[in-house]
């Protein structure tokens, strides 16, 4: 059986996990069935979706929003933690039902963010961790914030760690967490008020 090694690279590439988190923002991937279809079983030939991650220090796994947008015009949306590997744990997944107005939400919040090009993050900025002057900001016990988007003709990944702490103490790039921020934060501020299916 011939493998396509294109598609193979993909499936490694975006599988969730904070080992690629420095992914960049590409069209390479274009064509290609999105992986969280075969992850969650679902019954599309392929959707547009984005994932909200957080990893704190303080809890052994990754927590993430999954905002799934099929060519229905539907959007779904699932809660997912996943172990960490070394634990071999199985994911929990749970789905939570959206509203048509939460649905719209949605849907204009994501056609406003590809219209600005997901505000023109600068991914060499996410994660600068010195001054010019050689000062470093020790932070032991952060947490990190993954954004992704993973589309019909491209994808975007954002990664940082601790970025709170990198603003409030301006450091080079600050703006460029706040954006982050941001944007996970209005993916958030609507799932905060939905009930588990």
């Amino acid at each position: 059986m011939k493998i396509n090694l294109n598609y193979f690279l993909f499936l490694i590439v975006l599988i969730p996990s904070f080992a690629f988190a420095n992914a960049g923002d590409s069209t390479q991937f274009a064509g290609q069935k999105n992986p969280w279809i075969s992850i969650l079983n679902l019954e599309y030939d392929n959707v547009e979706t984005v994932e909200c991650v957080t990893s704190d220090y303080w809890v052994k796994g990754n927590e993430s929003k999954l905002y799934v947008y099929t060519k229905t015009g539907e959007v779904r949306y699932f809660m997912i933690f996943t172990p960490p590997k070394e634990e071999k744990g199985k994911r929990v997944i749970k789905e939570k039902r959206l509203k048509k107005k939460q649905q719209d939400y949605y849907k204009d919040l994501l056609k406003k963010l590809r219209a600005n090009n997901f505000t023109n993050i600068k991914k060499s900025r996410l994660n600068i961790k010195q001054r010019a002057n050689g000062e470093f900001l020790k932070i032991s016990n952060g947490t990190s914030f993954r954004f992704r988007y993973i589309g019909y003709d491209y994808y975007k990944d954002f990664y940082s760690y601790a970025p709170q702490k990198y603003v409030d103490n301006r450091y080079p790039g600050w703006q460029e967490r706040v954006k982050l921020l941001n944007l996970i934060i209005d993916f958030n501020k609507m799932a905060k008020r939905l009930q588990v299916n």
